[in-house]
């Protein structure tokens, strides 16, 4: 079995809701779902909700332009951003530092000594791809090495698309009959913005034949519940989910009204993954 497929169904993050889950908490009824990043699923979906009289929605937007969201609040429903920090000054949000949280990555990859370094993103629309891009580029700027790194961008924040693209990395890192180019002539440590992209590249890469960490350090980020359990436990950086989740309901289901900005501290969580990069 591999690593992407022991993740299915075990971690809450994006693309895990592709239909509507209906969930019961208490005396509250949710509706789960997950838009997939795609600014016209969420609109639809939002346009859905606010027909049916629902009392508040947690949100993590595609949609920058919060156009939809903002039809809700005008209609009375209060909607609570949740997984961003930039937010506008009427509306509540929740959410962690990921451009620290990429930087504190990539900061962890050049300490061990790694240069040449590949950041595996998801689609640049998701304003969380677009700040962890930013943090990657101010940490390799910060050494003087941002011309060794090499930017790739899935298709989306899902196992299957790591895996995928890890076959265009596969064929940079070895020559023609399956060896691995000496390190000084390639990417010796990938970091991708979230752990299912880095489970998927993790699965291509041993299919591949190449050693996690003997060949090629693996980074990833958000310490999903399977992270630990791999075959080389991943490193990577946690966000704070319980405390984001209880943070959010406890802002929404409030009836005071008064708008809050909270944002999280993340932390690099070091494991097997990653190691100092190989000397031939």
């Amino acid at each position: 079995m591999s690593e992407s497929d022991r993740a299915v169904g075990e971690y809450a993050g994006l693309g895990s809701f592709p239909k509507l889950a209906v969930v019961s908490w208490g005396s509250c009824i949710m509706v789960l779902s997950s838009t997939q990043a795609d600014p016209d699923k969420e609109a639809r979906l939002l346009q859905t909700f606010s027909g049916q009289g629902v009392r508040g929605i947690l949100l993590t937007p595609t949609d920058d332009t919060l156009s939809s969201a903002r039809e809700l609040a005008a209609r009375g429903v209060k909607v609570v951003l949740f997984d961003t920090t930039v937010a506008p000054p009427d509306m509540s949000s929740v959410g962690v530092d990921d451009e620290r949280g990429a930087e504190l990555a990539i900061r962890h990859l050049l300490d061990l000594g790694h240069r040449r370094i590949e950041f595996v993103n998801g689609p640049i629309n998701v304003m969380q791809a677009r700040d962890r891009l930013a943090g990657v580029q101010s940490a390799m700027r910060s050494v003087g090495s941002e011309g060794a790194l090499r930017i790739r961008e899935a298709g989306a924040f899902t196992s299957a698309a790591g895996r995928e693209l890890s076959k265009s990395i596969v064929g940079d890192l070895c020559s023609n009959d399956g060896t691995c180019l000496p390190a000084a002539e390639r990417s010796t440590a990938v970091f991708c913005a979230n752990d299912m992209l880095a489970l998927g590249v993790f699965d291509g890469l041993r299919d591949a034949g190449i050693s996690i960490p003997g060949d090629l350090s693996l980074v990833g980020f958000d310490d999903s519940s399977v992270a630990a359990q791999t075959s080389v436990p991943l490193t990577t950086i946690r966000q704070p989910m319980r405390e984001l989740g209880w943070t959010a309901a406890d802002i929404l289901l409030s009836d005071d009204d008064a708008i809050r900005h909270e944002r999280f501290s993340p932390q690099l969580v070091v494991r097997k993954s990653s190691a100092a990069p190989p000397t031939t």
